[in-house]
């Protein structure tokens, strides 16, 4: 400031100098005082007028040279080799040009760590430092939080203003600094500072400068990075290539896996290796190879370990890699070496199968990177693929020797073309092919008890005493074993092993104690995921081992067993079922024969009905009764004696409607579907028109039915039903309902719909209920739709019923047409709606008009 004063004072002695001088050599008077001060003004604006231009010169030239020196940094920086330390040090050396860093600080973040490649104090080079930021506290952290910078002009006039206090602690700490973060996209990956023990050292200029210096530096150190992650990830891969090559050529899995282990610790360094295999019911770990001494390994080999037990076993339950940077503070870490620190643990996976677990150890705490985690997940795969190789190499030749096996029990049942003979067959096999002393055969049946309905090696007298009879699970706890693993959804076709056998004879009373059995396997027989018997194999041994062939053998063979076995009780199944079809055909010609063959023709009325059953049979009916005249008031009947038709069949002829007299009708729905339903509805039809025939009122008719449906009936099946007396002449309808949906009559003069509903339970639910009558009238023109919840429950695609509104719809734009037609538009709708689809209902209609 005092030298910007001092400048400007020299300029303005400097244009008066001239001024004066060039006054003294006019031809005037000497100028007066007036003159003189104007004169001083005017030398004084001059004299600041060229300071100012002097100053932007200035100004514009150290703007000159300082973009020189940064187009020369960025050029420098962006020319540098990628090599991070290299880099760090040029942008050191390029800063130095353009401000003051005596002190100097560039440091990058590596998670929560930030390690200072370049570090200068008093012009002092100090050793690169590495520490903790995961606190996130300091300058340096909050710039990694915001990717702002600071400039501190005066920490001790500033520090209660600041947004993060300095971290460190010295007897002699800087008064200004400049604090700018290295940005990668939107990634803080480092910062670069300078510090002063002076106060005010650095400005907003300086701030601008080394922030222009950080953003070229940020891209630089990241294409450093990218360059050399790539280089090492080349190198690596390189490795990996170089083990995959040499293990893949070995398929002896016990030469394989000390390979492997050897292999990793060669190439890369890792040790102690070790690798651990899953038994193949994936509940057991087992250790196979590492690169430790005997001493070190000893304990792995002790006893197996279980899913999710330590870091190995969380990693093949997890089936993703387990790392942990410190053992001990772990508590999944099982201690089998004293020295281990830090463990790596990665699945070895074929799909979504784990079928082993690859771990490396270290001594030293956090030893384990990502680098380290991508080189294991690689090896893994190849690992795996290796292991996979060989268990598929050792398990094509047990193979070849079980088909040749399998395929002579598959001539031999193929042989047996009916029960006894496959039966015979299949006990005979066993013995042979396995050495067994004896062989059952047992079948799961529909009563819940197992039937033992072939046995090989028995004497006669036992034979003759156990084949043929049946066991409940209740009295043979071995079986009681099988069956609940059906029940549960878990049976596999793995035997079921029980030694020593005449240790535990209540397990399977009926045959182990009267036989002697030793060794008892039980094979179960499947069909369709579902349990179909069990084939069991008895030696007098009683510690006998079946090897992996044996299993696969005695497994191959219970399931070919069963097919054979589902195959013949399928046939007579399929027989069964015809004779049931035919049997259901006939019912179903019986039940359409218990409906009106047509409707009643009535002078002045069209009535049409529909009637489609969901299955074969179905539980909906409809019925109409024609009552004369005489008895349009009948005494009515108190009694509840056996039904007995009134008043005889119904006469479908044209005559004179006064004469006619009362048309009854009915229209039900029977709780269930399918035969039961059919009966029940036989039954109820036959009853409710019994009762109704005597001209009873709809209320007392119906209650009568429902007493007598009660009392007959056990099967827990209800009826709902809407029942109608039609007065022919005068259009008068009487009605009562017991549950049923509401019929809707159409009145076309006023074209509003009434619902026909009376309060009422369905019929057989109890034997005493109280039913209610109703009456309207039937105009000209009106229209009378019964129907079952069939019609308005049919569903389409997405679930959407077809409902009463819809059918509202319809009958308010057909009312004007004839019944067919109206019958045609309602079924035809219902079909459209449900696209197809089967009904998932009887599907009933009942239509009545007046002309």
């Amino acid at each position: 400031m005092r030298r910007e004063r001092l400048l400007l004072l020299l300029y303005c002695l400097l244009v008066a100098g001239i001024g004066w001088v060039w006054l003294a050599r006019l031809p005037v008077p000497s100028p007066s005082p007036l003159t003189l001060f104007l004169f001083g003004g005017v030398a004084l604006l001059l004299g600041i007028a060229l300071h100012r231009v002097n100053r932007a010169i200035l100004a514009q030239r150290r703007s000159v040279r300082e973009l020189a020196l940064l187009n020369a940094a960025s050029r420098a920086i962006i020319r540098s080799e990628l090599d991070v330390d290299a880099l760090c040090e040029l942008i050191y050396r390029e800063a130095s040009k353009v401000i003051d860093t005596a002190s100097f600080h560039i440091g990058l973040f590596d998670d929560r760590y930030y390690t200072l490649k370049v570090r200068v104090q008093d012009r002092v080079r100090m050793p690169v430092l590495t520490f903790d930021l995961g606190a996130g506290d300091g300058i340096i952290g909050w710039i990694r939080q915001t990717g702002r910078a600071l400039l501190v002009e005066d920490f001790d006039r500033e520090m209660q203003r600041l947004p993060a206090r300095p971290r460190y602690q010295s007897t002699r700490p800087p008064r200004s600094g400049i604090y700018v973060p290295l940005i990668a996209g939107e990634e803080v990956i480092g910062s670069i500072s300078v510090q002063s023990y002076q106060p005010n050292a650095f400005g907003a200029n300086d701030l601008r400068l080394l922030s222009l210096i950080a953003d070229q530096a940020a891209v630089a150190i990241t294409r450093a990075r990218a360059f050399h992650q790539a280089k090492q990830r080349a190198i690596q891969l390189q490795a990996i290539h170089e083990v995959s090559e040499q293990i893949t050529a070995i398929l002896n899995l016990d030469e394989l896996l000390p390979s492997v282990v050897r292999l990793i610790r060669e190439h890369f360094g890792y040790h102690p290796v070790h690798i651990f295999t899953i038994d193949p019911d994936a509940t057991l770990i087992r250790f196979r190879a590492t690169t430790a001494d005997a001493a070190q390994w000893a304990g792995l080999d002790s006893e197996p370990l279980r899913l999710g037990q330590g870091v190995v076993g969380s990693a093949a339950l997890s089936r993703v890699p387990v790392l942990v940077g410190d053992v001990q503070q772990d508590p999944r870490y099982i201690q089998d070496n004293q020295f281990t620190r830090s463990e790596l643990a990665v699945p070895l996976r074929i799909g979504e199968q784990v079928i082993g677990v690859l771990d490396v150890q270290s001594a030293k705490a956090d030893d384990f990177d990502a680098d380290d985690l991508f080189v294991m997940q690689t090896l893994a795969g190849q690992i795996a693929v290796a292991i996979d190789s060989a268990n598929t190499y050792t398990a094509q030749q047990e193979e070849a020797w079980t088909l040749n096996a399998l395929l002579q029990v598959a001539e031999n049942i193929g042989r047996a073309s009916t029960l006894d003979s496959l039966l015979a067959t299949v006990v005979r096999l066993p013995p042979q092919l396995l050495g067994c002393s004896r062989c059952y055969c047992l079948l799961w049946s529909r009563e819940g008890r197992f039937a033992l309905l072939a046995a090989y090696g028995l004497p006669e007298h036992l034979h003759t005493q156990l084949v043929g009879h049946s066991v409940s699970i209740e009295n043979a706890p071995l079986l009681a074993r099988l069956h609940a693993l059906a029940a549960e959804g878990t049976t596999t076709t793995r035997p079921l092993l029980l030694h020593q056998a005449q240790d535990q004879p209540e397990l399977w009373p009926q045959v182990i104690g009267p036989v002697g059995s030793g060794t008892l396997v039980v094979l179960p027989m499947l069909a369709r995921a579902s349990l179909l018997g069990a084939l069991i194999l008895d030696w007098d041994d009683p510690l006998v081992m079946l090897d992996s062939r044996q299993i696969s053998l005695s497994t191959g063979a219970a399931a070919q067993v069963a097919g054979a076995l589902e195959s013949i009780l399928l046939a007579r199944e399929a027989e069964e079922a015809a004779r049931m079809e035919q049997e259901l055909r006939v019912a179903r010609e019986i039940q359409t024969a218990l409906l009106p063959a047509h409707p009643p023709r009535i002078p002045g009325w069209q009535i049409d009905a529909a009637w489609h059953s969901a299955r074969m049979v179905g539980g909906d009916f409809y019925d109409f009764w024609r009552l004369p005249p005489a008895l349009a008031q009948p005494e009515p009947r108190t009694d509840d004696s056996a039904p007995h038709e009134v008043g005889g069949p119904a006469i479908w002829v044209q005559g004179d409607t006064a004469q006619w007299g009362e048309l009854g009708f009915v229209i039900a729905d029977v709780s269930d579907k399918g035969v039961p339903a059919a009966m029940f509805m036989a039954m109820s039809r036959s009853l409710v028109r019994a009762s109704a025939l005597d001209g009873s009122s709809p209320p007392a008719a119906i209650e009568r039915a429902n007493r007598w449906i009660s009392r007959d009936s056990e099967s827990g099946m209800f009826v709902t039903l809407f029942y109608g007396l039609l007065d022919t002449a005068t259009g008068r309808l009487r009605y009562t309902s017991a549950g049923h949906n509401p019929p809707l009559l159409f009145h076309r003069q006023s074209a509003t719909f009434e619902a026909l509903h009376t309060p009422g339970i369905a019929l057989g639910v109890l034997e005493h209920i109280h039913l209610h009558e109703a009456e309207t009238t039937l105009a000209p023109g009106d229209l009378l739709v019964c129907y079952t919840d069939g019609v308005t429950e049919a569903i389409d695609d997405a679930q959407c019923e077809f409902g009463v509104e819809r059918l509202r719809q319809l009958i308010t734009t057909y009312a004007d047409y004839d019944v067919g037609v109206i019958m045609q538009a309602i079924s035809g709708a219902i079909d459209a709606h449900s696209r197809g689809q089967p009904p998932f209902d009887d599907v009933t209609l009942l239509l009545i008009k007046r002309m």
